[in-house]
């Protein structure tokens, strides 16, 4: 519906294949459910652009608490979707109902959160010292021995060079900043907000987290999704392109295809 039927089921064969995926739905990690709400976010917050009804606002803000009672770290993603009841200038006519909108979005998302842990807001001194402890292990404040191998890594290089490349597949990796540029460059010139959607999903967990010292494979696996996304859009454009110059497209798909299904 957004990005055409081929670039569907190319992010989703890419989706089955990249090796994170297949590695972390076994250890059963919280990251994988992070993911499939995010993913679920970026749905809705597609729908919101288009129409802000509110049984969509509804259900965004559920998704989006579900997500929050996951792992907190998903409360980066409210902007992301907040931006979706405002994606042109064109919106402004409908401004009043789209903020309406999006304060439904907002209060559903505190009240059912409120539901789901209300002990994180009761008893805040109580819940407070484990999320102090996780977040000074995960910024690097508290040294210990299971983070002592991120020492002198640089953030987000290490990442791209060396956790992508596991999770993904080293040529992915190559083309994912691309195809990042790309989604953006298309959004911009077609005048098409879901392509801008996907980058900034990605670039919001990515560069949150990427600063952390501790830089562990799986919390990355939240941008899996939308990598899929960005990648499926580049390398569907790539084909589109040597399809008219009939230059091999087919073989061209073929490569990526077969590569992706190897290093799996």
């Amino acid at each position: 519906e957004y990005f055409g039927k081929l670039v569907g089921i190319v992010s989703l064969y890419l989706m089955l294949f990249f090796v994170g995926n297949i590695q972390y739905s076994h250890f059963g990690t919280v990251e994988m459910w992070e993911a499939f709400l995010l993913t679920c976010l970026l749905y809705f917050s597609l729908k919101i652009s288009k129409n802000p009804a509110i049984i969509t606002s509804l259900l965004a803000g559920l998704i989006t608490a579900l997500a929050l009672s996951t792992k907190i770290l998903t409360l980066v993603a409210i902007p992301a979707a907040a931006l979706s009841f405002f994606p042109s200038i064109r919106t402004i006519k409908n401004f009043k109902r789209r903020f309406l909108m999006l304060v439904l979005f907002l209060i559903t998302t505190l009240l059912i959160t409120f539901l789901i842990m209300p002990h994180a807001f009761i008893s805040f001194q109580n819940a407070y010292p484990s999320v102090k402890f996780e977040s000074d292990v995960t910024l690097g404040r508290l040294p210990v021995f299971y983070t002592q191998g991120f020492t002198g890594t640089v953030p987000y290089i290490f990442q791209l060079t060396q956790v992508y490349p596991f999770l993904v597949n080293p040529l992915l990796t190559f083309l994912l900043l691309p195809c990042l540029i790309y989604s953006f460059y298309l959004g911009l010139r077609e005048k098409s907000y879901p392509h801008i959607l996907v980058g900034i999903f990605f670039f919001v967990v990515f560069f949150f987290q990427g600063h952390f010292f501790a830089k562990w494979a799986r919390y990355y696996i939240p941008t899996l999704p939308f990598a899929s996304l960005a990648l499926s859009i580049g390398i569907c454009s790539a084909y589109s392109f040597l399809s008219k110059k009939r230059f091999f497209p087919n073989l061209f798909l073929g490569i990526i295809l077969l590569i992706t299904f190897l290093y799996a």
